[in-house]
């Protein structure tokens, strides 16, 4: 073993294994392998040792954040119970809380009430006006749609000139369907509701025409993304918004819009409700007739 330094003294294994290796001595082989041996099990013991001090330290962070998650707890459910105590005693108890409570809601249910008498008694005149009115044109073979649009907007020239609005964007009749505008005024009406309901449609249809996303071919689907009422008060009033800027998908801006510009700009009580329309997929038709009348009785009927 002379040239060796003392095997219990070596900490590096390459060194013990070279020692190994130039060695035949098979009792300094063995005294070599249980060093290594030795050291192995030395690093793993301090291995371990640091393992069991980051799982303790980890335990420990784990244990003072379910201590805080536990603290925050109870801190937001003393704040809840004092909320609720606080609005308890906000809204009272007792049988005379309760019985004010009962006659607030009887009280409101008694204007909802009241506010559905009148409007259906706004929409029954409208109704009964509107079908007058749809019955009077067949006695006036002049009268022609058209004209009484170019009578109403000082920017149109004739029943075929479509109407300009912003950014010189055209929108409106085409000569097809003036001429079928034309030969509506000529056809004799009858007192069927079917027939009025059919004029007052065509009349839309003509109106409407020309705008994108909008085709009228009934009163209730055809409507249920405002563009059409927004399409029907713009050919009117051109200018009053850009059309080109609206989106089908914006359905409670659509209606607002439309609702608002027409009694703002002529006068035509909103009968619709933008909630109701907002919420329906398939609109009630009779009432959707019924404003759409509105609508006729304002422009298609009027003056010089």
């Amino acid at each position: 073993m002379s040239g060796y330094p003392d095997i219990d003294r070596v900490e590096n294994e390459d060194i013990l294994e070279s020692m190994f290796s130039e060695t035949d001595d098979l009792e300094l082989k063995r005294r070599i392998r249980r060093r290594q041996r030795d050291i192995r099990e030395k690093r793993f013991a301090e291995y371990e040792s640091q393992r069991q001090i980051r799982f303790q330290r980890d335990e420990d962070a784990v244990t003072a954040r379910l201590r805080r998650a536990e603290e925050e707890k109870q801190r937001k459910m003393r704040e809840f119970e004092e909320q609720s105590r606080l609005r308890r005693e906000a809204a009272g108890t007792g049988d005379e809380a309760l019985r004010q409570r009962h006659a607030a809601a009887e009280e409101e249910k008694q204007k909802k009430l009241d506010g559905y008498r009148r409007m259906g008694q706004i929409m029954s005149t409208a109704y009964n006006t509107g079908v007058n009115d749809l019955l009077r044109d067949k006695h006036k073979p002049g009268l022609e749609h058209g004209a009484n649009r170019a009578n109403l907007t000082a920017h149109d020239s004739g029943p075929s000139k479509a109407v300009t609005g912003f950014g010189g964007t055209s929108y409106g009749p085409k000569t097809a369907s003036t001429s079928r505008q034309e030969s509506l005024n000529q056809n004799a009406l009858t007192r069927n509701p079917n027939t009025i309901k059919q004029k007052l449609l065509d009349w839309s249809k003509a109106q409407v025409d020309g705008y994108p996303n909008v085709n009228v071919t009934n009163f209730s689907t055809s409507w249920n993304d405002g563009l059409a009422f927004c399409a029907l008060i713009h050919r009117f009033y051109p200018n009053a918004f850009d059309f080109n800027q609206l989106n089908p998908k914006n359905r409670r801006g659509n209606f607002t819009l439309a609702f608002e510009m027409a009694q703002k700009l002529a006068d035509i009580d909103p009968l619709l409700d933008v909630e109701d329309m907002v919420s329906m997929k398939n609109p009630d038709w009779k009432s959707v007739f019924t404003y759409v009348q509105s609508f006729y009785r304002q422009f298609a009927t009027q003056r010089q």
